[in-house]
């Protein structure tokens, strides 16, 4: 018996040394796997937590989404009463004129499966200036005057510069498909003691409408953008009663093979001539409208870091009467080429060179063969500085032998700057050739401007502009003039929708010979909607 039962002492001693040791390891940190636990286990938890395994940090260990719970890792959508459940939209990233998403959406990392999740509402992305080639005027939104020769601060500010995607005030937009639309109205009135911008100096009220709209595209591939305004002024005193104006612009990205793009862009504006660009002696009633209209493509191919591209810009200029009897429509056909290279992913040095042909509808001269150099640096340094900035030549050749070739630098930027979250300062120039009434004569056109928006509070931010346009004539009858502009604002949100604005502006005009001298002052107030 003694012997028989040895053996089975030593299997029974056995087994408890193998159950001691296994409950040792169990018992050790580390050991409880969430995976595998009995009932015992989450005893022996809840008397020592550091009992449990840690998530494995590789991916190849880590339990995938579908063996934990599928339907508990998904994150319910919110819902709105009035506006339905928020539904996840695609990482697409390809708006025009940045990489931010639609409004309202917030894409998905790149590389993560799965769509993007609603988040608060971002702001489009600010529009890409539409400019012709060279020194040429050119039919854009932006340039649609408002009041005189410098746009007020508003609507400077927001075509040029981003609204950023934290902004709580940002505009929503209204879905279409894989479209957005970014309407807005603006009412406004307001007192002049100079309601013609001119040496009549008329004071009274005015009251002036806006419309605005944006139509941004969502697609994987290609981009889409058109902007479109329509203005009504009116004023209770002076000749010139009504002053509408019209403006769009838009352009088409194709994106044809994988380093190659082309865009399709243009323009029209509708406006009546400016009083101090009108011919002497013409009454405010009798200016003629003008209708400007423009097109063009580009064709675009990257190498690497270098960028080359080709682009043609057409341009017609129309006035509905001419008191003189003489025709003053003109087309200008502008081609030109660019070369930029990328030393950095933040700065990109181009050159760009240009050859356009204006041509006047009457037969009495005018014209004039225009060609331009320019060297300039193109800006990407996210929220703090983004922009282009060039210097260059110019040369306006007549065709007509016995006139002189005028010959200009010039000075073509847009710069958009943030020393600080909440405040946003935008450098603009130009540069351009404007021919006279006279068809014979040109002038050369500077303009420049410096605005600045700040937010003061949540709901309240602060707008200003200074800005200075100095022309320069050459030929027979050509005139000098400068125009100096000065106004500050300030938006108050009531909520995402609707804001109250008011406005002050200071304007001074010194002209060259035509006693035209004078100076305008004026106080608005009104509101703005927007979607």
């Amino acid at each position: 018996m003694a012997q028989r039962a040895a053996p089975m002492t030593v299997i029974a001693l056995a087994l408890l040394a193998g159950g001691a040791t296994a409950a040792a390891q169990e018992l050790r940190p580390g050991t409880l796997d969430l995976r595998t636990l009995d009932s015992q286990d989450y005893g022996r938890i809840e008397d020592d937590p550091s009992l449990l395994r840690t998530p494995p940090a590789s991916e190849e260990d880590a339990t995938t989404r579908e063996e934990v719970a599928p339907d508990e890792e998904e994150e319910a959508l919110p819902f709105d009463l009035f506006e339905g459940p928020q539904t996840p939209v695609s990482r697409r990233e390809n708006l025009p004129g940045g990489a931010a998403g639609p409004a309202g959406r917030t894409a998905a990392p790149s590389g993560t499966p799965g769509e993007g999740r609603p988040t608060e509402p971002a702001a489009a992305p600010a529009a890409a200036p539409f400019a012709t080639l060279g020194p040429v005027r050119s039919p854009t939104f932006a340039a649609v005057p408002v009041e005189g020769r410098v746009d007020p601060a508003s609507a400077a500010l927001r075509a040029s510069l981003p609204v950023r995607g934290d902004d709580p005030f940002a505009a929503q937009g209204v879905r279409l498909g894989r479209l957005l639309l970014l309407p807005s109205i603006e009412q406004e009135v307001g007192y002049s003691d100079n309601l013609g911008a001119d040496r009549t100096e008329v004071s009274g009220a005015f009251t002036e409408t806006r419309a605005s709209a944006r139509l941004l595209s969502d697609w994987s591939r290609h981009a889409l953008e058109i902007n479109a305004m329509a203005g009504y002024r009116r004023n209770f005193s002076g000749e010139a009663r009504e002053e509408p104006r019209i403006g769009l612009d838009g352009q088409l990205r194709l994106d044809i093979a994988q380093d190659w793009s082309g865009t399709l862009r243009g323009a029209l504006s509708y406006a009546r001539e400016d009083a101090i660009l009108a011919e002497p002696g013409l009454p405010a009633s009798e200016r003629p409208d003008i209708l400007a209209y423009s097109g063009g493509a580009e064709l675009r191919r990257d190498i690497g870091p270098l960028t080359l591209s080709v682009a043609g810009d057409l341009v017609r200029e129309e006035r509905d009467s001419a008191p003189s009897g003489e025709s003053r429509d003109f087309t200008t056909a502008t081609l030109g080429l660019r070369a930029g290279y990328e030393i950095a992913p933040s700065l990109r040095p181009f050159l760009a060179a240009s050859l356009g042909q204006r041509v006047f509808d009457s037969d009495n001269g005018g014209d004039s063969l225009i060609h331009a150099l320019r060297a300039g640096v193109a800006f990407d340094f996210t929220e703090k500085l983004t922009g282009e900035a060039a210097l260059g030549y110019a040369w306006n050749a007549p065709e007509d032998g016995a006139l002189e070739t005028l010959s200009s630098p010039t000075v073509d930027m847009s710069l958009a700057w943030s020393p600080r979250r909440g405040t946003d300062v935008v450098l603009s120039a130009s540069t351009y050739f404007d021919p006279d009434e006279s068809n014979l004569t040109t002038s050369t056109v500077y303009e420049t401007a410096l605005a600045l928006r700040h937010r003061a509070t949540a709901r309240t931010e602060f707008n200003g502009r200074i800005g200075a346009a100095f022309r320069q004539g050459d030929g027979p009858g050509a005139r000098d003039d400068v125009t100096y502009a000065a106004e500050a604002g300030v938006t108050h949100w009531l909520n995402r929708a609707l804001a109250l604005t008011a406005l002050a502006r200071h304007e001074r005009f010194e002209g060259d010979g035509r006693d035209a001298d004078y100076t305008a002052n004026s106080l608005r107030m009104g509101m703005r909607w927007q979607r």
